[in-house]
This record gives structure tokens, sequence and C-alpha cells, in this order.
């Protein structure tokens, strides 16, 4: 492979990376094509189809246990209910930004079978091997209130609001409870074997079972007295551990022990797709509020982020030593949380939050991986490492720079030049001298509005070190003008 084809391939490659770049914004790359140019002030969006290797935990928040249960996210993304281990009988409600314990609830005879939140995360119930229920009261840290059933528990649900227990115990039979009056409202025969997962829709109309006699059920429970199958979804060669409904109620989503999960109508209850990677049970799934992704939670030690339009897997996270029992999702889609048999949650970055960032720049990097991102104002940027390809991402650290002022310019008509003099407001230290090239009939134009135009410094990265390449001048008619740096000030490391 020559030069020229050489560069070619890395602009194409730096160009697939980033999909609909900018919305009504200039983008680009410079003539070696290592680096993409965006000028989209707030965002950017990554092409969640394109494969980007193997993520880390971030964030290990629990000491180890001998069984971990599971974990579920509150509806406001605030904290985590997590079961422990089979031994210790509690639930423990912990701080899903910092991992923190901030409730350890108490009062199980027996080890718990199955938990869950109810939607306004002011309620949550739990279910043991000998039948015991508790309801607790999340906002005032307590017990609110005890059902005994004579069975044990398998899965277990709360309507939205709490008003109703709903209950699978052994054999695929649901009991369905009024929680005030401690009163069982409805009893019926919902499998033909063990129920594994009690989904409630959000407006709590309807209910989505899974069971181990590999089928899911999608229940209506509009009438509470008598529940209406409206829907069988047959497919799966094995135990449906998991079933959960899509944010516009059009899909079902269910996670299997033949190793796949699988998408489905809810309007003809046919499968679209399947999700074919894991070497192991498929015991979870969650997915994104925009439903463009899943991420499913696997025998195999492993979680992995699908692109639901093509059913591709395009990353996965290793770190985990045993069984990954259960996986949750952020409501902004930037972080993940699982749990697993080693008794260990973490937190995963799934997609980074470009949410703050000014202008973003994208190089492929020999041999390196990496995501290096500046959120906030003049923050300094973070790197996250270990994505397992040959290639990583950089994002433009304008953000940490913050906004240039460019002032003492001089212009040299023999040249047609300006020379110009940049300080940027984060950055009180820092300063810039560049050489401008601009034609003589469009210098009093560039010179009256340089001041509204668009200053983006791009940056290069060189084993651990990043620094200034060139600034990028851009109108209000979306036109560049490139710099040649003369001179500089406190930019040669930045990080």
């Amino acid at each position: 492979m020559n030069k020229i084809t050489k560069i070619l391939a890395l602009i194409l490659a730096c160009m697939a990376i980033v999909s609909a770049k900018i919305v009504n914004q200039p983008h680009g790359t410079d003539r070696s094509g290592l680096y993409g140019l965006s000028t989209d002030k707030f965002h950017a969006i990554i092409d969640r189809t394109k494969p980007v290797g193997v993520a880390k935990p971030l964030e290990e928040f629990v000491d180890k246990a001998e069984w971990m249960e599971g974990i579920k996210l509150s509806s406001d993304g605030k904290y985590i209910l997590s079961s422990g281990s089979q031994k210790d009988k509690i639930l423990k409600l912990i701080d899903a930004k910092n991992g923190k314990v901030l409730k350890v609830f108490r009062g199980h005879k027996d080890y718990i079978t199955a938990f869950a939140l109810s939607y306004n995360s002011q309620y949550a119930i739990s279910g043991t091997q000998s039948g015991e229920v508790i309801v607790w009261d999340i906002k005032n840290k307590k017990q609110f209130t005890t059902i005994q059933i004579s069975s044990p528990i398998r899965s277990i649900a709360l309507t939205p609001k709490a008003e109703y227990a709903i209950v699978a115990i052994k054999g695929g039979v649901i009991k369905i409870f009024d929680i005030k009056q401690v009163k069982l409202i409805v009893e019926f025969q919902a499998h033909t074997k063990d129920i594994l997962s009690i989904f409630v829709s959000r407006g709590g109309k309807y209910i989505l079972t899974s069971s181990k006699d590999a089928s899911a059920i999608l229940w209506s429970i509009k009438n509470i007295n008598q529940p209406k199958k409206v829907r069988v979804f047959n497919g799966h060669d094995g135990w449906v551990y998991d079933a959960i409904i899509s944010n516009n109620q059009k899909y079902i989503i269910t996670a299997s022990a033949d190793k796949t999960a699988k998408l489905w109508s809810v309007k003809t209850a046919k499968a679209i797709r399947t999700f074919k990677g894991h070497k192991g049970y498929v015991f979870a799934v969650a997915i994104s509020k925009d439903g463009a992704y899943l991420l499913t939670a696997s025998a195999d030690k492993t979680l992995r982020l699908w692109d639901v339009n093509k059913g591709r897997s395009i990353r996965e996270f290793l770190g985990h030593k045993q069984y990954v029992k259960s996986v949750a999702v952020s409501l902004d889609g930037v972080y993940a949380y699982s749990s697993s048999t080693d008794g260990i949650i973490y937190k995963w970055v799934v997609l980074p939050n470009l949410k703050n960032t000014v202008a973003m720049c994208m190089t492929m990097i020999k041999d390196r991986g990496g995501l290096l991102v500046s959120t906030k104002e003049g923050t300094k940027p973070k790197l996250i490492k270990g994505d397992g390809r040959k290639g990583g991402m950089i994002m433009s650290l304008e953000s940490f720079w913050g906004e240039a002022v460019i002032d003492e310019m001089t212009y040299d008509a023999n040249t047609n030049t300006f020379n110009a003099h940049i300080s940027f407001a984060n950055r009180k230290t820092a300063q810039v001298n560049v050489e401008i090239t601009i034609p003589i009939k469009q210098a009093s134009y560039f010179q009256a509005n340089v001041h509204k135009m668009r200053t983006i410094p791009i940056f290069k990265y060189d084993d651990k070190r990043v620094s200034l390449e060139s600034i990028v001048i851009v109108d209000n008619n979306k036109k560049e003008y490139k710099t040649k740096i003369l001179s500089t000030k406190g930019v040669d490391e930045i990080y």
C-alpha cells in the first residue's frame, strides 16, 4: 500500500467514525487525513454502528459478595438498588454517581430471590425463597408492609405508584396484591413453567413476563382484577431470562439461555431481529431511551453494546470475573451499570457525554486507543484508556481553552497576511501568535468581522502529550481561514 492509499484509508476511517457530525455547521479534515474537525458548538454524535473495541470498568461500587442477584436503577438515575448475596439477606441503596451506600434495608429472614423498584422510585419490593415479601419505603428508608406467601418467590414487580404488587411464584403462577390492604386481588396461571422476570410498562397498563417455558407474554392489567393475555412471543430455544418493553411501546426485547437477545414487534408478535455474539446465556437486557442501542449481560462474563437497527455488536465490556446477571443504562445513555456473581457492581462509560464539548477532533493513533474528553468549560480533559483497538478518538480541547480573543492584528499587503495575537479566556497565561493568509480584497471584511467569528484550536496527540497544532477561524458564512502558528506561550503541553 503506497503513501497516498494509506492517507486515503485514514481519511475514510476517520470520516466513518463520526456520523451526522454537524447539523448546519462546517466540518472537514486536514491534509494528512489524521484529524477530523467539527465546529458544532454544543455536541457531536458518534456513529454507534462502528466497532470501537473493548471498554474497561470505571468504578467498583461494593465489596465482593458470594452472589449478586442484581441491580435496579431508579427512574431519575440517581441511585441503584442492589441485592448483595444470599447470605446477607439485605438490599443496599447506592449513590449511582459515586458508589456510596446510602441505606441498607434489613428485615428478611431468608435469602432474597427477586426485587424491584417502582417507577416513581419511592418504593421497592423484595421476595425470598421462603415466600416472604416486603415493600420498602425508599423515601423514608424504612419497611412499609409485609406479605407472606407460602411458596418461593421467583419474580416480583410493583405498579408505577406502588398500589399493587405483582408476584410470580413457583410453577408459573402470578399473584397480584393490593399493597395498602395487604389483600390478594387475583391469582392466575401465566406460564407453564417458572417465571424469570416481570416488567411493568411505564403507564402501568401492561406487564410483560418471561419464563423457563422459552416464551414471553404481554398482559393487559387495565382491569387489575382480570388480567388479559395480549401477545405471546415464541421463538427462543431456551429459557427467557429477561423481557422488557421499549420506551415507545412498539417493541419488546428478550434475553435467553440460547445465547441471544431478540427484538420483537408488539403489533405482530414476530421477531424482527436476533442479536448473536455472546458465548453464554444472556441473562438481562437494557435499551437506551432513544431506542438506538441495547446492552446485554451474559454468563460469558461480558456485556455487549448492540446497534438496534443493524443487529450488530459494536462494543464489548470486559471486567467481570463471573456471570453478569443484570444491566441498566442511564437516561442520557452515557453510563451503564452491571452486576455479577463476582459480587461487584461496575459503572461503565457507554458513550462519551459530549453535551458541553465545543469542538471535536478525532484521530487514528497507531497501536493506541483511548478517548480524551473535556466536557465542561475550563476543566482539564480526561483520558479514558483501553478501548483495545489500533486507533482512538480525541476530543478537541476548545472547551478547556475557552473563548479566544484576537487582538493586535496587523496586515502586510506584500504577503497578503495578517499577523495576530490570540489569548484565551480560560487560560490567561496561554498566548499564540499566528499568521493568517487573506487575499487583499477580503482583508477589510476580515479585519472588521473577525471578532464575530469562531476561533477553533486544533490539537495533536503524541504519546500522552497533547499540543496545539493550528487554529481555524470560521466566519458566519462558514468560510474557514487557516492559520500558521508563529509562536506560542504556555501551550506546549496541556495534558
